[in-house]
């Protein structure tokens, strides 16, 4: 069983029972092809990153449900053909279980995800002190 997130993106000026029927239709769909809705949270207004159609809003909802995956592409089709809904993206959620509770909730503790991490690039993203030192001629440079 797998897990998978939505995030949609509803027109700013969309009722919230709107929102509400593509819940019940979310809700709809995973019975029917027994999935469970785990996490369903409204995250609010926010402004957009780049304009859409004509709102710099939209209204953000996330889903997180489990099951097969049989029923992603008919919730995709659901929000496609809904009205009111600016855009929405689904992925699977990678559950890896040799991962610690404190890796999952701190990246750069992970040894895959944190080797290009701030500690090796310095406090601007550049190179370290020691890359500056060789660069600049510094005790390794030889007199002609």
């Amino acid at each position: 069983m797998s897990e998978y997130e939505t995030v949609a993106i509803f027109h700013p000026d969309s009722p919230a029972s709107k929102v509400d029927k593509v819940r019940e239709k979310v809700l709809r769909i995973l019975q029917d092809h027994k999935g469970n809705l785990v996490l369903d949270k409204d995250w609010g207004s926010r402004k957009l990153a780049y304009r859409i159609g004509h709102s710099h809003f939209g209204k953000y909802h996330f889903f997180r449900y489990e099951g097969d995956g049989s029923f992603v592409p008919e919730i995709e089709r659901m929000l496609r053909l809904e009205e009111g809904v600016l855009r929405f993206l689904t992925i699977r959620v990678e559950i890896d279980p040799t991962r610690s509770a404190a890796q999952k909730s701190n990246r750069i503790s992970d040894p895959e995800e944190g080797r290009f991490g701030f500690d090796e690039m310095g406090a601007r993203g550049g190179f370290s002190r020691r890359d500056n030192e060789h660069s600049a001629g510094g005790h390794h440079a030889q007199e002609i």
